[in-house]
């Protein structure tokens, strides 16, 4: 293979006006390289960002599924379990935060229409629940009970379920952007 290059180098010297093209399309082709690596490297970046920014999305929602599910399943028949579940100042701050995640979404940054609904969805699924707290917190003050912890519990299960196939396109949205 080396024999060969410097064959043809020998024969580009013998023929001077050929060096003059040899030398042309070599600066063509280093000048399209140079314009393409760029190009290329802005694209990887630009995809490798979108996806990280919906496996994020992804992971904020999961964990608001986490928290809607905890209240399901907390409150239920026992009002004194609901009393304490919705009292509980680490499970509401959890839910809180989780909530406000959720809100604090982007959704002009979102990458498709149906991921922007799916996080509107979302971010009204959880405003409700955080209605659903707050009303459980009133119960409590006024009656110094839960006194409809089961119908709260079937609120929440209801958020779930309704949360779960917008979370579940966010998720395969994510994925199909690694692949």
């Amino acid at each position: 293979m080396a024999c060969i290059f410097i064959r043809f180098l020998d024969w580009i010297e013998h023929h001077p006006g050929t060096a003059g093209w040899v030398q042309g399309i070599g600066a063509i082709i280093a000048l399209a390289v140079a314009i393409m690596v760029p190009i290329r490297i802005a694209s990887r970046t630009e995809r490798l960002a979108r996806q990280r920014f919906l496996e994020t999305i992804a992971a904020i929602g999961a964990e608001a599924q986490e928290c809607l599910a905890n209240a399901a399943k907390e409150l239920g028949p026992d009002p004194d379990q609901g009393r304490t579940h919705v009292r509980s100042v680490a499970v509401f701050n959890r839910f809180r935060v989780a909530a406000a995640a959720v809100e604090g979404i982007p959704v002009h940054m979102v990458p498709h229409h149906n991921l922007v609904r799916a996080v509107i969805a979302l971010k009204q699924i959880m405003s409700e629940g955080m209605m659903q707290y707050e009303a459980a917190f009133r119960e409590i003050d006024e009656h110094q009970t839960l006194v409809q912890s089961e119908a709260y519990g079937m609120a929440f299960s209801d958020l779930t379920t309704r949360a779960h196939p917008y979370l579940s396109e966010i998720e395969r949205a994510a994925v199909e952007l690694s692949k």
